[in-house]
């Protein structure tokens, strides 16, 4: 993992951050990192709005649907994130970021993401792989109306008698093309892209490229679509579908839609959450062949 390096003037003038080294060690890593990292399943809001959050991203989830969104951030915030299936097993993947609003030098993100999965009876009872996955998120502006993002990843994945430790690294990009529009693009697994895809990656994991678009007539609404896979990486390519609605004074409530491109598969979502000045709360449901996924998230804005 990598940390952004910091001064902290003690007469209590801004935070200023110093990016420029982290930004260069950002795309050594992606260059020289090896294998790939599954989607992590985090992201109360997006989640609730079907995934179709590329061109959103506009909370912590960003970090996981488009590093380049951490630009919008308002405040600087912890967020923590907990998802977890309705059959009993046990398994649950779960996240804590802390987010560092733009202060002149890029936006940022240090981010533990742990997955507990895939139950099986082992001598000494139940046994599940872990994987843990430390990332650091920078973000930037191009430009008057659009953003960059990076992420590097070092994951270590534990399955059954071994564990396997790697580096690689995403990257993004949002563009605001009016105050309504806004389209994004997220190419998850770059060293994976150019073809130097490890042996001992999971199933599923490969490069993945996504891209959406989103549309705010006002402050209340919010409609995106999003098509996942697009470059077919890891045979998983679908199109989802969100909207958010925000009640005046009042909590948010969304509901979303996914469908898969190549095979017969379907799930939807439902999701709420509510403001409560520094603080908010997110809930989310997935349902259809997800199988029933509950999530949860906790924010806080300082």
């Amino acid at each position: 993992m990598v940390w952004e390096n910091a001064l902290y003037h003690k007469n209590g003038r801004a935070k200023q951050v110093n990016l420029t080294w982290l930004a260069l060690i950002l795309a050594i890593l992606v260059v020289l990192g090896s294998s790939a990292r599954g989607n992590a399943f985090v992201g109360v809001r997006a989640l609730g709005m079907g995934g179709a959050y590329t061109a959103v991203c506009s909370d912590g989830a960003a970090v996981f649907w488009n590093p380049a969104g951490l630009m919008q951030l308002e405040t600087s915030a912890v967020t923590l994130a907990l998802a977890f299936p309705t059959d009993g097993s046990a398994s649950y993947r779960g996240s804590i970021s802390y987010l560092e609003q733009d202060s002149g030098y890029g936006a940022g993100a240090l981010t533990w993401y742990h997955l507990r999965d895939n139950p099986a009876q082992g001598p000494d009872g139940v046994l599940y792989d872990k994987t843990n996955d430390f990332s650091y998120s920078l973000a930037k502006p191009i430009g008057k109306h659009g953003y960059w993002g990076g992420t590097i990843h070092y994951t270590r994945e534990k399955q059954a008698d071994h564990t396997v430790g790697r580096w690689t690294g995403d990257l993004a990009a949002l563009v605001r093309l009016s105050d309504v529009v806004q389209v994004g693009a997220a190419l998850f697994d770059v060293y994976d892209f150019i073809g130097n895809q490890s042996h001992a990656a999971p199933q599923g994991s490969g490069s993945a490229l996504q891209a959406g678009l989103s549309l705010s007539p006002n402050d209340q609404i919010t409609i995106a679509v999003d098509g996942y896979d697009l470059l077919n990486g890891r045979k998983a390519r679908s199109l989802r579908f969100g909207g958010e609605y925000r009640v005046s004074g009042g909590p948010a409530l969304r509901a979303g839609l996914q469908r898969g491109i190549d095979v017969d598969w379907e799930a939807w979502s439902l999701g709420a959450g509510i403001d409560l000045n520094q603080w908010e709360l997110a809930y989310a449901y997935l349902g259809g062949d997800y199988n029933g996924v509950h999530s949860m998230g906790f924010t806080w804005r300082f």
